[in-house]
């Protein structure tokens, strides 16, 4: 959509559009809903083109709106400036002496990233200044959907809009990508450590430590995946007294693939209220792993 076309306000033939295409959600606020047309307008982005969108969360305050760029708005509102000179690919793994590996080299051996690292570059007084970035992917990944799917997309796309963010900060402020969703409530695992007993989060791996974890990750996810329900339950049990609960990388992939394999909302309120040791419940983390399966059960309930 053109830029004259964004300035003017949505129309109810706009509104439906846009909620068939799952740009806004139904029945939205209609306040909610103004300020999503006016930052559309300001920023010239085209909701039609999905360049921005409107999520809302259901809290336990009440539904939430957040409005989301996605990384194609973030590259057009750099590109307009005149100043955006390019983007490196991504490097996956940075170590501190520089070297790094490729996606390709990273599935080859089912390994999962660990790092992301984006450069842009743009014009400040005449000269091409490079702004870089490094996303830890612990701290991003929710371990659902897209994470789980394409995770190496996923944590480049957070790299990326960081580093557009450091060089055109007065175009970016203010406005997020969704794989940013742990700046929302009740939405993405945060950088805080699981509150588990003897859960150390202050070891510094090593290169070959990271490798042998994403590995033993990647394993246990294939096995939990081939299970059933009971099998899963029965398999969470012995987890909660094996030496792997002593990394919050487990706790929350092995919860994750418990959750997965719920089927019913009832189902689910029981794991968590049995199988759920009371220090774990404050963990957002762990409230986020079954915040969006709820979501996702009961999503699949109305839809029948």
């Amino acid at each position: 959509m053109s830029s004259e076309i964004a300035k003017r306000s949505l129309s109810d033939d706009d509104l439906k559009t846009l909620e068939l295409a799952g740009v806004i959600p139904p029945n939205s606020d209609k306040a909610q809903v103004a300020i999503f047309a006016r930052l559309c307008a300001e920023k010239s982005l085209s909701p039609f083109s999905k360049q921005a969108y409107l999520t809302r969360y259901n809290t336990k305050d009440g539904a939430k709106y957040t409005v989301i760029v996605g990384i194609d708005g973030y590259r057009s509102l750099a590109s307009r400036t005149g100043l955006h000179a390019g983007t490196d690919d991504v490097r996956f793994n940075l170590d501190r002496e520089g070297g790094y590996k490729t996606a390709a080299e990273l599935l080859a051996n089912r390994q999962l990233p660990t790092t992301a690292t984006v450069t842009i570059y743009k014009v400040v007084s005449g000269k091409s200044c490079a702004f870089t970035h490094t996303c830890v992917f612990a701290e991003f990944s929710t371990g659902q959907q897209k994470w789980q799917t394409m995770p190496f997309q996923m944590i480049a796309k957070c790299a990326e809009g960081f580093a557009l963010k450091k060089g055109f900060p007065d175009e970016l402020a203010g406005v997020h990508i969704e794989e940013e969703m742990g700046a929302f409530e009740d939405k993405q695992v945060s950088a805080r450590p699981v509150t588990a007993p003897h859960v150390d989060t202050t070891v510094v791996m090593t290169e070959e430590e990271s490798t042998e974890l994403a590995e033993k990750l990647a394993d246990l996810t294939d096995q939990i995946a081939a299970m059933d329900t009971k099998q899963a339950l029965d398999y969470w049990r012995q987890f909660k007294a094996s030496e792997l609960i002593k990394r919050k990388e487990f706790i929350i992939m092995v919860v994750t693939g418990v959750c997965s394999k719920l089927s019913d909302v009832d189902a689910l309120s029981t794991f968590w209220k049995v199988e759920i040791p009371a220090t774990w419940k404050a963990s957002p983390e762990i409230k986020a792993i079954f915040t969006e399966r709820r979501l996702a059960l009961e999503t699949a309930a109305k839809n029948g």
